[in-house]
């Protein structure tokens, strides 16, 4: 976290960032904003989105 800069691009996606609720996947952001998490999941791992509905529930809520 010491070296992110979000000012390298317009938009920057930052892999594993940090919140009030635990780190989330994928942390979006715009002109320094944060826009939106992303929840990854592999398919192969047979996730379904209703299996993480929970987890997905208390990222919308988080502090960035």
């Amino acid at each position: 976290m010491s070296k992110l800069n979000l000012t390298v691009s317009l938009g920057v996606a930052v892999r594993e960032f940090p919140t009030s609720t635990g780190p989330v996947d994928y942390a979006l952001f715009v002109e320094e904003k944060p826009v939106g998490v992303v929840e990854a999941k592999k398919t192969e791992l047979g996730g379904k989105i209703t299996a993480i509905e929970e987890q997905s529930s208390s990222e919308t809520r988080c502090a960035l």
